[in-house]
């Protein structure tokens, strides 16, 4: 999955910055840039990552297998606003839906 999301950065950030009128140097730094954070998702877990992190896994996976806010005691990510949870039930729905055909 990084991979996917690497060389897609990868390949769409030339373009769009070269589009743009962007000089070589600014594109090479933010593919240094893109690489750097690439490879720090590499050797980091989301706990590490952020302080919060696992609570915020916990939340969407509450709101994607219940389809309801969960209580805001359950988690320190569960007083969100409700965007963000409209948004995080159709992502991880999606990606079920996706998964069972």
């Amino acid at each position: 999955m990084l991979a996917i999301v690497f060389l897609s950065s990868v390949g769409v950030a030339p373009c769009v910055l070269g589009r743009l009128r962007f000089d070589r140097r600014t594109i090479a730094i933010v593919l240094a840039g893109i690489a750097l954070y690439a490879d720090y998702l590499t050797y980091t877990s989301v706990s590490e990552r952020n302080y919060d992190g696992l609570s915020h896994v916990y939340y969407v996976q509450a709101i994607a297998q219940h389809l309801r806010l969960p209580v805001m005691s359950a988690c320190l990510a569960c007083g969100r606003a409700l965007i963000a949870s409209a948004l995080a039930i159709l992502t991880k729905a999606s990606g079920y839906v996706a998964a069972a055909t």
